[in-house]
């Protein structure tokens, strides 16, 4: 009885590391299809295909490193198919679920980014930057952050903001 379960068991584990193989497959097949069209956010058909694929993924196997770099990648594709409440929740997944990922930084910052540029959110940009300050005070994208943060709370618009700079003597 003790040897059928082992056999079982490692049927179980072998089917489990198959499919994790083929959802890994499929999920790259689709990346290169993504990335081999001059104009990927047209083709939402299989945009939508990578985000589901990555979310089951990274459902099935929370544990495993790739689900939060396929989360961040849901994530960047959702925001170019025009989906960007949904990008600023999945890189939120990407910061809360996996704070020790390499790029948990910039989704937070990203956060930011999504929403003072795609949705005309000030005031979550500005929470998301602020919170980014908070967490990443020595991170290379402080002085960007500031900046944007600066411009947000400004209220003029790009235009008025560049003529507002120092003007360098000429020469």
């Amino acid at each position: 009885m003790r040897t059928i379960s082992m056999i079982l068991a490692a049927c179980l584990f072998f089917t489990a590391c198959d499919s994790r193989g083929q959802q890994v497959e499929a999920i790259q097949q689709l990346e290169q299809k993504l990335r081999q069209q001059k104009d990927a956010s047209l083709d939402t058909l299989s945009a939508n295909a990578l985000i589901e694929k990555s979310l089951a993924f990274a459902a099935a196997y929370p544990k495993d490193s790739l689900a939060p770099a396929f989360l961040f990648q849901a994530a960047d594709v959702s925001r170019g198919i025009h989906k960007a409440e949904e990008a600023v929740r999945l890189w939120g997944r990407v910061q809360a679920e996996y704070p020790g990922y390499e790029r948990a930084a910039d989704a937070l910052f990203l956060q930011g980014f999504t929403c003072e540029n795609n949705l005309s959110d000030k005031e979550r940009a500005l929470a998301y930057y602020q919170t980014f300050l908070d967490k990443y005070p020595k991170h290379p994208l402080v002085d960007d952050v500031s900046l944007s943060m600066e411009y947000l709370r400004s209220g003029k618009n790009m235009e008025e903001l560049i003529k507002s700079f120092p003007k360098k003597p000429t020469q």
